[in-house]
C-alpha cells in the first residue's frame, strides 16, 4: 500500500471524529471541516512523516525523523 493511500485510509476513518473534536474547540463546524481538511493536506504533504508513526492519528505530534 502506498502512502497516498494509507493518508485516504486514514482520512477516511477518522475525520468524523476530529470534525467533531474541532467543532467542540472552536464552536463553528464550517471551520472545524476546513481545519481537518487542512490536517490531511498536510499530510499529504508530510508523507514519510506520516507512516512513521504506530497511531497515524497521532502523526502532528510525532517525532521528527
Amino acid at each position: 500500500m502506498d502512502v497516498s493511500t494509507d493518508v485516504a485510509d486514514t482520512f477516511h476513518a477518522v475525520y468524523p471524529r476530529l470534525v467533531v473534536a474541532l467543532y467542540a474547540t472552536c464552536g463553528n463546524q464550517a471551520d472545524a471541516e476546513d481545519a481537518a481538511q487542512e490536517a490531511f493536506t498536510r499530510a499529504l504533504g508530510n508523507q514519510r512523516r506520516f507512516v512513521g508513526p504506530d497511531n497515524p492519528e497521532a502523526w502532528p505530534t510525532a517525532p521528527r525523523g
